[in-house]
């Protein structure tokens, strides 16, 4: 039986996992479109000091997925919900084929300082789902209950919560889910001991003592004075067993997605870099827009060196080149009439690189890994600073340097980062530790070059032992922030997407500071995911990424989150994940590395990539999909080219790997700016957007304001108010309030104004 508004109605039956559902929004029962955003809200009802939820799994099905039957065994991916609040395993099993039978699933955060969900907290997330698809027809959830050894919240009935009916029409609703429906996984021993106890004092995943049992309701905790969670005095009222006590509500609501216009765009032909000495070949291709001048710097890998570059570090005749070429934004044409050596290598050849422009110092960073660099033969890093085009040749490197010279570890893949506040560098590389794999490990420099974190520090924290791949640091700007943004290769991740916060200053000690590593990436396809790409997106804040699907691979997804508060910045989901790109036909387009860049006097963002065929008919080139402000794909993608909207033909297939291509916007060119290397020749085109795909704005229309004795009434048009308790202080958004708002006055003084939506 559910219940409405004290009336019963008949409409099926839901075993112990939920209690009621509370039908609700009947004016949506018309909403029908084949995709629809369905927004999951979980509220915890718990008092104050009472149980915690961690984040939520939730997932779309055709009703076929029920891992919970009381009696039985808990699936292993149960029980790393339930005795750790791990998601990730439930995920997978999710979309296993011979379990699950869904493909949209993800996990919900809280927002806050922490991931669990407070008493009295809330949570929401939105996901893209086909209503159309008997496969996205029902909602399964779960949540760890903490403190806990192995209590969680669940529907063990896979058909207890449709959201869409037999004919796609959208069914919505909320439930609640009391304390008699906690469940206990049967996993862990409840003894309730602090050091086996989530949100207690357990330090590590998996600590405490097996039970071997089966999925039962749960009896409760311990009494009070045997000294269990009820006598910790941050959960005094944390008894769920207790008459009246409500877990949580969990809603769901719909809405149809704002319609979006395809773009229409200008793509130049693709300007082969000058080649001055015939047999050039060239490996890896990258690009750094000068914020201050018409001016790119192209980089490029030279393997043979035939002009003899002098390496600056070390003044021998290079073995192999990173070199520079400046061009001018507008016209891709060169500006300086040679290109020039940034770094050399005597005896080996580089592997990967990176660059960046530093606006503090009006100076190009450069890092490039150099492979079998004397003396220790090892892949070494080479940092060097590059002065703009408007300096002398002989004074185009202010700076060149070995990183950690003294070292026999290996540093693989590269990535720099540059804050626009201070000039601070941060450079993250992948390096062998002996007995873990290959790892990350992070350090700061100044403007200038100068080490401020002495110490390197370690940025693969999630995961004890393993390997975690192509590591990438980004800028956040309106945060201030960089972002460690990497895959997992090995480890008991296994290829999945994890970032974290590092700021941009070190500590009082000389340390590198950042915040918990977490899972970015979230189940969807039950296959690896690969060299990540992210990015702060300008129209709405959100940290926005994207990943592939492994070398090669015919699909790849973007996934959206908040950036949380300092200082401990955890990220939080704020959309479920979508695809990109999902190659179709038994010849797809693959692609590799996408890179991202956003274009802000138009509205779009771009994801370039470089993109092949898996069979013989579709030739190799370079690839752009174009996504509105909000990060979804945009109609109009071309079938021709299998998915994506805009694309450069080439004779020969791209290099793999991000160090053979990137994207950049140029304000001053007003287009996006991409490079390219097939292995023997390096590419620049330029891709112009030529439609508007920012929001409309809301007019502002006049503010009035009326006195009457104690009371000031507010009157405005368009736009929404917002307060603040002086005129340098920050402006906060006045929840709820609409015209006229009323103000007591209390004799403190306040600011109020009025901005756009």
């Amino acid at each position: 039986m559910f219940e409405l508004d004290n009336k019963s109605i008949s409409n099926g039956w839901i075993r112990h996992g939920i209690k009621s559902f509370l039908i609700a929004g009947m004016a949506s029962a018309s909403l029908h479109a084949a995709t629809v955003n369905v927004t999951v809200r979980v509220e915890n009802l718990a008092p104050i000091n009472g149980t915690y939820l961690t984040p939520v799994w939730v997932g779309f099905h055709n009703g076929s997925f029920d891992p919970i039957e009381i009696g039985s065994e808990a699936s292993p991916g149960l029980q790393q919900l339930a005795e750790d609040g791990n998601t990730l395993p439930i995920g997978d099993e999710f979309l296993d084929p011979e379990l699950g039978a869904g493909v949209v699933n993800g996990t919900i955060f809280s927002g806050g300082d922490i991931p669990p969900i407070a008493p009295g907290a809330s949570a929401e997330l939105t996901f893209s789902v086909d209503s159309d698809a008997f496969r996205s027809r029902y909602l399964s959830f779960a949540s760890m209950v903490i403190p806990s050894n192995d209590a969680f919240i669940a529907n063990d009935d896979p058909t207890a919560i449709p959201v869409f009916d037999a004919q796609g029409q959208f069914v919505g609703g909320s439930f609640l889910v009391n304390g008699s429906d906690v469940l206990d996984a049967g996993s862990e021993v409840n003894d309730e001991a602090p050091d086996n106890t989530a949100f207690l004092a357990q330090s590590t995943p998996n600590t405490g003592d097996d039970e071997s049992g089966t999925i039962q309701v749960h009896t409760g905790y311990k009494s009070v004075g045997s000294g269990g969670i009820l006598d910790h005095a941050d959960f005094g009222s944390a008894d769920f067993k207790a008459d009246g006590y409500q877990v949580a509500r969990i809603s769901l609501t719909a809405s149809e997605p704002e319609p979006q216009k395809p773009p229409t765009f200008e793509l130049g032909e693709p300007v082969v870099l000058q080649n001055n000495f015939g047999d050039l070949i060239t490996t890896g291709a990258n690009l750094a827009i000068n914020q201050d001048m018409p001016e790119i710097l192209f980089t490029t890998i030279d393997t043979s060196n035939p002009d003899g570059f002098i390496d600056p570090i070390t003044d021998d005749i290079a073995n192999s080149a990173l070199i520079g070429f400046f061009y001018d934004p507008r016209t891709l044409e060169p500006i300086s009439e040679e290109p020039f050596i940034i770094m050399g290598n005597p005896e080996g050849s580089f592997d990967t690189h990176d660059v960046k422009y530093n606006p503090i110092s009006k100076q190009y960073v450069v890092a490039g890994s150099a492979k079998n660099y004397p003396p220790n033969g090892v892949q070494t890093t080479l940092i060097a600073l590059v002065n703009p085009s408007t300096t002398a040749d002989s004074d185009r490197i202010a700076k060149a340097f070995v990183f950690d010279p003294d070292t026999d570890q290996s540093y693989d893949d590269v990535s720099l980062a540059v804050s626009s506040k201070n000039g601070n560098i941060l450079y993250a590389g992948e390096r062998n530790f002996p007995g873990e794999g290959e790892g990350a490990i992070g350090v700061l420099f100044d403007q200038d070059g100068n080490l401020l974190t002495p110490e390197f520090g370690k940025l693969d924290q999630i995961q004890p032992a393993g390997d975690e791949d192509d590591p990438d640091v980004v800028y956040l700007e309106n945060n201030d922030v960089f972002l460690y943004v990497t895959n997992t290769d090995g480890g008991v991740l296994q290829n999945r997407i994890t970032g974290s916060v590092i700021q941009t200053t070190p500590s009082a000690e000389g340390e590198l500071q950042f915040g918990e590593e977490q899972i970015l990436g979230a189940s969807r396809r039950a296959i690896r995911q690969g060299h990540p790409a992210a990015f702060e997106n300008p129209f709405n804040d959100e940290l926005i990424g994207a990943f592939d699907y492994g070398n090669g691979s015919d699909g790849g997804d973007i996934f959206y989150f908040n950036i949380g508060q300092s200082p401990n910045y955890i990220l939080s989901q704020a959309r479920g994940q979508v695809p990109y790109f999902e190659a179709t036909g038994s010849d797809p387009y693959n692609h590799r590395h996408p890179q991202f860049a956003a274009d802000p006097g138009n509205g779009v963002l771009v994801i370039g990539q470089n993109a092949h065929s898996s069979g013989s008919n579709l030739p190799s080139g370079y690839a752009f999909i174009i996504l509105g402000p909000d990060g979804r794909v945009l109609p109009g993608r071309s079938d021709e080219h299998n998915g994506f909207h805009a694309f450069v033909e080439n004779n020969s297939s791209i290099s793999n790997g991000a160090n053979n291509h990137n994207v950049k916007y140029d304000p001053i060119s007003d287009s996006f700016i991409a490079i390219y290397a097939d292995g023997n020749e390096t590419y620049a085109v330029k891709l112009t957007i030529t439609s508007d795909h920012l929001p409309a704005v809301t007019e502002l229309g006049p503010v009035t304001i009326q006195r009457d004795t104690d009371n000031i009434t507010i009157t405005w048009e368009g736009g929404i108010l917002q307060r603040a308790e002086n005129l340098t202080g920050t402006f906060e958004t006045i929840t709820g309030a609409t015209s006229p708002y009323t103000v007591n006055t209390d004799g403190s003084q306040a600011f109020f104004r009025t901005v756009a939506e």
